[in-house]
């Protein structure tokens, strides 16, 4: 896991399935959403975009890829997990 710009965080997971992924990432989804904090009367929401390398491509088109997907998730009504 590493800061990728402002308030993204980009996590790789090598060899890993798509439906894997999207099942980790969704249950880190309901775990932040489930947090709460004294001093915190709203929960913390996340939304989160996921992209498969494909043969061919460039980290810079994985990357976009994955931003698009988190764009259509916070446009959806935000705290969505899309691939």
């Amino acid at each position: 896991m590493a800061r990728f710009g402002g308030e993204e965080f980009s996590i790789i997971c090598m060899g890993s399935e798509a439906d894997h992924i999207y099942d980790l990432m969704e249950n880190l989804r309901i775990e932040f959403e489930n947090q709460r904090y004294d001093f915190m009367e709203d929960t913390i929401t996340i939304s989160i975009g996921i992209s498969t390398w494909k043969l061919g491509w460039t980290a810079e088109e994985l990357f976009e890829n994955a931003d698009s997907a988190m764009y259509v998730a916070k446009a959806n009504g935000k705290n969505q997990t899309k691939q």
